[in-house]
């Protein structure tokens, strides 16, 4: 900025005067351009980080964010609950505390979003909340006073600060309504639509040939936990060990999937159609994976598998549905 000034005339006050204006405005406007940006405030705050080995998202609306994409963003490095359920020697606060019907519910989300963001303790920092997933009571814990974190991890949730969600509720919109807490899995405060149950349907066929034993596992399940929700259907191959254990075994798998879904306290529906024809021990598709609860659900699937003698099995078709 230049400040153009005719002297003329004046006298030597008025030229003092004149001269410590233009000084100091040149000064101000230096000084503002060359403001520092504080990384804190600044928007370009990244929705999510790792501090002290848990994952921190920045807000309600980050958390949403990351599951509304269809691929699995890219987090920061920490040691998730996937990686300790992957690890052959499992260890870790969550595993330790479970029995083996708690470390059955656990492995019930193993590849899913949530134990990508979930610490080897279980817990996830979002907005000004830690929240500790209890799986073996089905419990979520919140808490805005970090200092209680070790005690709430070992379940000792006698604290005031402590707040305590089934996992069937909608612990996020339950906390934006302002509620205090719920064990119960009641209707939310504003919001009178229904809720689906969490439906399942579990198969297992075994079968003998020339070349062993082997099994076929699959189920088709609305799965609940508080801060995460999933419309998944899943089939597994496996031959059985001269040890008497059953392990992976590659064949060829068809599956075809219908679903049609609501979500709680949202207008309109979603569905749709997928066909999957792959080679594979294992085969897991989440059709539905969010934040948010759903009000009615629809899941109905046909599906077969290549027999070690190179036939296939007879086609099966199975359906969960609530609200349809």
């Amino acid at each position: 900025m230049k400040l153009h000034v005719k002297m003329g005339h004046w006298s030597n006050v008025q030229r003092v005067f004149v001269f410590a204006l233009v000084v100091g405005l040149g000064t101000a406007c230096q000084d503002h351009g060359q403001e520092p940006i504080d990384s804190e405030t600044s928007t370009d705050k990244s929705p999510m980080e790792a501090n002290d080995g848990t994952l921190v998202f920045a807000s309600v609306d980050a958390y949403d964010g990351f599951f509304e994409k269809e691929d699995r963003p890219e987090l920061p490095e920490f040691n998730t609950l996937a990686r300790v359920l992957d690890a052959k020697n499992k260890k870790g606060a969550v595993l330790s505390r479970l029995s083996d019907q708690g470390k059955a519910c656990l492995e019930e989300y193993d590849g899913s979003k949530l134990l990508d963001i979930l610490d080897e303790d279980g817990t996830v920092i979002i907005g000004e909340n830690l929240f500790c997933l209890d799986f073996e009571n089905r419990i979520v814990a919140v808490t805005d006073n970090f200092s209680i974190r070790d005690r709430v991890i070992r379940g000792d949730y006698d604290a005031t600060e402590v707040k305590l969600f089934s996992f069937d509720d909608d612990v996020l919109s339950l906390l934006e309504e302002g509620a205090e807490a719920s064990v119960n899995a009641r209707t939310m405060l504003f919001c009178s639509d229904r809720k689906a149950d969490g439906e399942r349907i579990s198969i297992v066929k075994n079968y003998n040939s020339g070349d062993g034993e082997f099994r076929f596992k699959g189920q088709l399940v609305y799965q609940k936990a508080g801060i995460y929700f999933s419309l998944m259907t899943e089939m597994k191959h496996m031959k059985k060990s001269s040890s008497g254990v059953y392990f992976s075994h590659k064949t060829n798998m068809e599956l075809n999937c219908y679903y049609k879904i609501k979500k709680r306290c949202k207008d309109g529906e979603l569905d749709g159609y997928r066909e999957y024809a792959v080679e594979t021990n294992g085969l897991t598709i989440r059709l539905y994976e969010s934040t948010r609860g759903l009000a009615k659900t629809l899941l109905m699937t046909e599906y077969k598998f290549q027999l070690v003698d190179g036939s296939f099995s007879a086609p099966r078709f199975d359906e969960i549905r609530d609200g349809y």
